[in-house]
């Protein structure tokens, strides 16, 4: 399985400076929202 996106600092297409800029695909913004609310999920049953 592949990573849904990584970390950045430098430049973006405008020209702006950044960092730690989280920039994926959409697939993989859904696939990352997904993991966290199996996991958040998890935790709550977990706990509670």
């Amino acid at each position: 399985m592949g990573t849904p996106g990584d970390l950045n600092d430098g430049g973006n297409r405008e020209g702006e400076q950044i960092k730690n800029d989280l920039h994926c695909s959409v697939e993989g913004c859904k696939m990352l929202g997904e993991r966290f609310a199996e996991k958040a999920i998890e935790l709550m049953l977990f706990f509670y």
